[in-house]
């Protein structure tokens, strides 16, 4: 009996219908889920830009600055390159000068004692053989032009004598003035006229046969005062 009420009761409830949308209502509907789904897009589309934007901005700075470093090393290597030629080439000149103020003293000490030696040389000869005096006056001499009769010889003390002794025995020679000259080198002589100076000095003539050696090819004999 109660299931049976129950059923009519059902049956007797009114039915109620949706409420009707306008055709405003409907537009609205379509323009808010439009909207929402647009601003959701533009959201997700921004969040995707940006991660792909950032992960390009990454490699291509990666990139640029592998190339930077490569040029900025290369640049700092050139340089480290061109210090250490700079200090290399220093460092040679620093070790070649020394040398070089060797050489020259040394040269210069041997040209001292070859200069002592000669003089000790030239005055055992003298020594031994008094004539020879006469060979070295006569070359310098010789030097001079043909025409010229009046000179004057600088001798040393001992050396004077010898010669004028020679000079006494030749009559030819008789014009010819000599001077005694103690800081002359025994074995040398100076002889000048009005317009030459012949100076046949150990010291000038050693000095000249040394420049030869050392490749001076200067070999002055007559002065012009």
């Amino acid at each position: 009996m109660q299931a049976e009420q129950a059923v009519e009761t059902q049956q007797e409830l009114p039915f109620k219908r949706p409420p009707s949308l306008t055709v405003d209502e409907i537009e609205r509907m379509q323009q808010q889920a439009y909207d929402e789904a647009f601003a959701q897009g533009l959201q997700e589309g921004v969040a995707k830009g940006l991660a792909d934007g950032a992960i390009e901005g990454i490699a291509e700075g990666r990139v640029q600055g592998h190339a930077e470093g490569l040029q900025q090393g290369l640049v700092e290597a050139q340089a480290q390159q061109r210090l250490q030629a700079e200090e290399f080439i220093n460092l040679m000149a620093s070790l070649s000068e020394p040398f070089k103020q060797l050489d020259e003293a040394v040269e210069k000490q041997l040209v001292t004692l070859a200069i002592a030696i000669a003089r000790q040389l030239v005055r055992r000869e003298i020594k031994q053989n008094p004539g020879e005096i006469m060979a070295v006056v006569r070359a310098a001499v010789a030097v001079l032009p043909v025409a010229v009769q009046k000179l004057t010889l600088y001798l040393h003390p001992v050396d004077a004598e010898l010669v004028k002794d020679s000079l006494a025995l030749t009559e030819t020679m008789t014009s010819w003035h000599i001077v005694e000259d103690p800081l002359l080198t025994q074995g040398g002589c100076k002889v000048t006229t009005d317009v030459s100076l012949v100076d046949a000095t150990i010291e000038k003539r050693l000095a000249s046969v040394i420049a030869m050696v050392l490749g001076d090819e200067r070999d002055p004999h007559v002065e012009r005062p």
